[in-house]
């Protein structure tokens, strides 16, 4: 038993979907990225933090609003991560201290499942992301320098909302779609935050793992799996695999 997920007051289905989300992530293949392996970008990691919202029973994942004082990408939602640093051995590294700086969130608390292949994202960064489980209330602490608020969004919500919509744009001479979301958070008093770009694909994709199924929008997803029965969410004979990334931001 995991106390990062599994705690008291969580129904049976809750649990059964804590420990399916777990078992689906640890059975990817990790990708084992080193600083030194791609010389030409500047690689750095983001933590995806997701946790079971005890309120509804349901899959949450913890998001930034990133300063207004930053240089680059000021005033974004973005996940906690930042750039490789002396000292950090791998991209879980970089993403758990990078989440320890930003948000107070100690290494310790982290359950890492797994890492995705690194996404090239602007300014020629290369962007492993990195999939924990983390507890429900942690106590959070800022680094107002860079960021803003840290809120939280159902995961649910990246495989279909009524507020998604999408675009083509050209990147890298390559035609990606850009995906968009509002999500609402009544408990920043009905304020709308835009989840977008790089976090949003990152987010589709790890949702699409997590519920065993596509996406309701058209989309490209850094996985090719078929999907999971909606009535066997602790059925240990799934098993999704991560492919390769197919288009790049």
């Amino acid at each position: 038993m995991h106390a990062s997920c599994f705690g008291r007051g969580m129904s049976t289905s809750a649990r059964a979907l804590c420990a399916a989300t777990r078992r689906r992530l640890e059975e990817h293949e990790a990708y084992r990225l080193s600083a030194n392996r791609h010389t030409a970008v500047k690689p750095a990691a983001v933590l995806v933090p997701l946790f079971m919202n005890h309120a509804d029973q349901k899959l949450s994942v913890l998001l930034t609003l990133r300063s207004t004082k930053l240089r680059t990408h000021s005033g974004e939602v973005s996940l906690p991560g930042g750039r490789f640093e002396e000292g950090d051995t791998s991209p879980v590294d970089t993403a758990l201290r990078e989440a320890r700086e930003e948000i107070g969130l100690q290494p310790h608390q982290v359950e890492v499942c797994t890492q995705f292949p690194g996404h090239m994202a602007r300014g020629q960064q290369l962007v492993v992301p990195v999939i924990g489980m983390v507890p429900e209330n942690f106590q959070s602490v800022l680094q107002t320098s860079e960021v803003e608020t840290l809120f939280r969004a159902p995961l649910e919500m990246f495989v279909g909302h009524p507020s998604h919509t999408s675009k083509l744009i050209d990147v890298l001479e390559h035609k990606v779609r850009m995906h968009s979301f509002v999500h609402k958070d009544m408990e920043h008093g009905g304020k709308e935050f835009r989840i977008w770009g790089l976090t949003a694909q990152v987010l589709v994709s790890v949702a699409s793992i997590v519920y065993g199924r596509r996406p309701d929008f058209e989309c490209v997803l850094i996985h090719h799996a078929p999907p999971l029965p909606a009535n066997s969410p602790s059925d240990s004979s799934s098993c999704l695999q991560i492919a390769e990334i197919v288009s790049k931001m």
